[in-house]
């Protein structure tokens, strides 16, 4: 029986078998080659982000949703003293001080479960090595398809900063000889208790003191003689006062002390605490002794007083001490 005209001989149908099984290899070869390039794509960017993490100044790391380590840069590792190994699966928390643990966990709680993120968060941990360091941290939530599925948060060391605003915190209220307050540190927490003996009725009194005869241990035993003085008197009171009262160098040989709880005739008894403790002190200047005395002036808080009011009554309380004789304490009127 002769082919009908639409069969096909087997060959020709074999060859054409031949030619779509050869074009499905080279789509198999292909699809293998595109696999194999977006495999190679995705080692390089890895590659590219660990080299971007270590290259930057700060803490960059990632955590599960627990608050575990999943990665963490080189920076890391040296602001915390553990190798990579050391931290990972560990908890965030693992570097805290065990009273901070509760608030960085509430953070991160919040971050996992409500999207929330944080940033300028400052706390301390403890390194490996037992050094306590300073660090601002920020967290945000990593999200895919609408999941949280992880956290990346950076953490800043701050120690040095922190150090050097403390510096210049303790310049701008220190008297730089004595230690004690300046006069405008005592002047604005002066300001802060008499608001809250007004606010609560409580009690509240003012001692100004004035070192007697310093210009002639200035003359006598020089600037240095007259620093030791001002330097022993200041230990003196501060070590006869409560960690409550104010102390400050209101300028050359002129102090003032504020007594919240105290009323006048307490803050008198004070003042004459110190005054013989004062003299009974020996200061010892260029090989010989010395003693100096003080003169104190007392006033006590009233109401609807300002603190220049009140200074200014302790003031001439002050002032009629040394007309009167020196080395006594005078109330106000």
């Amino acid at each position: 029986m002769p082919p009908s005209p639409d069969s096909k001989s087997i060959p020709t149908r074999l060859q054409e078998e031949l030619t779509r099984l050869r074009l499905r290899v080279a789509e198999l070869k292909n699809s293998e080659s595109l696999c194999h390039l977006s495999q190679e794509n995705l080692r390089e960017a890895h590659e590219f982000v660990e080299k971007v993490m270590d290259c930057t100044s700060n803490a960059i790391y990632t955590l599960d949703l627990a608050g575990r380590f999943m990665r963490i840069n080189r920076r890391g590792q040296e602001i915390s003293g553990y190798a990579k190994e050391e931290l990972l699966g560990k908890p965030f928390t693992k570097l805290l001080e065990p009273g901070d643990r509760p608030l960085v966990s509430s953070y991160f709680k919040r971050a996992a479960g409500q999207g929330s993120r944080f940033e300028n968060l400052e706390l301390k941990i403890i390194r490996k090595d037992g050094v306590q360091r300073m660090l601002s941290l920020a967290v945000v939530p990593l999200c895919k398809q609408n999941q949280i599925i992880s956290m990346v948060g950076t953490a800043d060391d701050i120690t040095e900063r922190k150090r050097l605003e403390e510096q210049l915190r303790h310049l701008a209220t220190t008297d730089g000889l004595t230690g004690l307050m300046n006069r405008r540190h005592f002047l604005e927490q002066g300001t802060k208790e008499l608001e809250r003996a007004r606010r609560y009725g409580r009690p509240l009194s003012l001692l100004m003191m004035d070192l007697d005869d310093f210009k002639l241990f200035n003359e006598k035993h020089g600037h240095a003689g007259g620093d030791a003085v001002l330097k022993t008197f200041s230990r003196v009171c501060r070590s006869e006062l409560r960690d409550l009262d104010l102390m400050g160098r209101m300028g050359g040989e002129e102090f003032a002390i504020m007594l919240g709880e105290c009323d006048v005739i307490r803050a008198w008894q004070v003042g004459q605490r110190l005054r013989r403790k004062v003299a009974q002190e020996p200061l010892h200047l260029n090989g010989g002794q010395e003693r100096i005395t003080v003169s104190l002036g007392v006033a006590g808080f009233q109401p609807g007083e300002s603190l220049e009011e009140l200074l200014e009554r302790a003031d001439q309380a002050l002032f009629k001490a040394k007309r009167q004789g020196k080395n006594q304490v005078i109330i106000a009127d």
